[in-house]
């Protein structure tokens, strides 16, 4: 169950910081 948040909150910040990067460029 943890485990599974763990990948969620993962993925979502590797979005975020997707757009971050995306949007310094």
């Amino acid at each position: 169950m943890s485990s599974s948040k763990q990948q969620f909150w993962k993925h979502l910040n590797l979005r975020h910081t997707r757009k971050l990067t995306a949007m310094k460029q």
